[in-house]
């Protein structure tokens, strides 16, 4: 993240020294200074946290049920995987039932089942397996607010861990500063596995 904030910015002090320096056209100068604006509006965007205007992708569904701490049945048959989070196993394959997967997947099912909930995608849609990525809120919650969604709630106690999966990098530092301070207040998962998180 370091790197690309870097790069970003190298390129702006580059045309900067460019337009000081530029001794060309009327119009040359014009298309550089169209072009460093661009590059300035995607730094802005960056540096304010790389926030992704997400709200107009939002949906309402009601779940039908939980699955396990990270995936759900919405009532029309879909299946959502959540963003950003992973729990522990509990049902996959020839893995046995990982420390704190049980609960994680009480507190979802708490949570969640035959809830109304608002659905929002990131940059991908689908998962290989074919379920539907979303962040999810329940009703009422403010969408604007990664902190209210499920997702963060789920590694903000602990139940979960962070899991960022490229192109869907939205809210990652926020994910992160919740991760390490679960970890730090060893809440759930991090104070009742001897290996969290880990088979």
């Amino acid at each position: 993240m370091t790197s690309k904030k870097s790069s970003t910015k190298t390129l702006i002090i580059s045309l900067l020294a460019f337009l000081i320096l530029a001794t060309g056209s009327n119009q040359e100068v014009q298309e550089t200074i169209t072009y460093y604006t661009g590059l300035e509006k995607d730094f802005t965007e960056y540096i304010q946290g790389n926030k992704k205007v997400l709200g107009a992708n939002v949906e309402t569904a009601k779940v039908n049920r939980v699955i396990d701490g990270d995936t759900i049945v919405l009532e029309d048959g879909r299946t959502i995987r959540l963003l950003n989070v992973d729990t522990p196993e509990t049902k996959k394959p020839g893995v046995p039932i990982m420390c704190y997967g049980t609960e994680s997947s009480k507190f979802l099912t708490a949570l969640l089942e035959e809830r109304q909930v608002q659905l929002i995608k990131d940059e991908e849609s689908t998962d290989r397996y074919g379920r539907d990525l979303r962040f999810v809120y329940l009703d009422g919650k403010n969408i604007d607010n990664i902190f209210q969604s499920v997702n963060a709630e789920l590694v903000k106690l602990g139940f979960a861990k962070v899991a960022i999966y490229q192109p869907n990098d939205t809210y990652e530092t926020e994910f992160y500063e919740l991760q390490d301070e679960a970890r730090k207040n060893n809440l759930g998962a991090w104070s009742s596995c001897e290996k969290p998180f880990e088979n």
